[in-house]
């Protein structure tokens, strides 16, 4: 018959790995999670509009001549839209069990190599082929706004025909 002693180690050891499973498993879950949304945004978006502050810059006539596109490819994304300096490279990681969703970007690659490594945190919604990202440098928006005084700013995006 095993001592008292032995029997609390046996529990304390149990204890822990119940914990630690339960644990992983919430982990794992998580990070299924994350893959199965970044799957659904892998592919060539265009740029249907920006807006910051309130204001459209580019609006949709602007964003439709300059070409302005997104592309989701693995964990990266390469923005980029036909005037001189536009083309930014970042580094995403998807948060799609917060609510809102969430989105962190690392700056990675610009022209003139500044703001590298710079972070920015958004929330992001996708419907009907639609993807809209909303971000701020500082704080994670909490809600769906890019109007005057939010300092937030929202791009919006059309899936590309054929894309994925």
């Amino acid at each position: 018959m095993p001592s008292q002693e032995s029997t609390s180690t046996i529990h304390g050891i149990t204890t822990v790995l119940w914990i630690g499973l339960l644990l992983a498993t919430g982990c794992t879950t998580e990070r299924n999670s994350a893959k199965l949304e970044m799957e659904k945004l892998q592919g060539t978006w265009h740029l249907v509009y920006q807006q910051l502050n309130g204001t459209k810059l580019p609006d949709e006539k602007a964003a439709e001549m300059f070409h302005g596109k997104v592309i989701f490819l693995a964990d990266k994304i390469h923005y980029s839209v036909e005037l001189p300096g536009f083309d930014f490279q970042f580094a995403y990681v998807l948060h799609p069990d917060q609510r809102p969703k969430g989105i962190d970007l690392s700056l990675t690659d610009t022209p003139d190599k500044q703001g590298i490594g710079k972070k920015i945190f958004g929330i992001y919604l996708l419907v009907d082929g639609t993807l809209k990202i909303w971000h701020n440098t500082t704080n994670r928006p909490t809600e769906f706004s890019a109007g005057e005084g939010s300092h937030n700013v929202l791009i919006v995006l059309k899936r590309t025909l054929g894309s994925q």
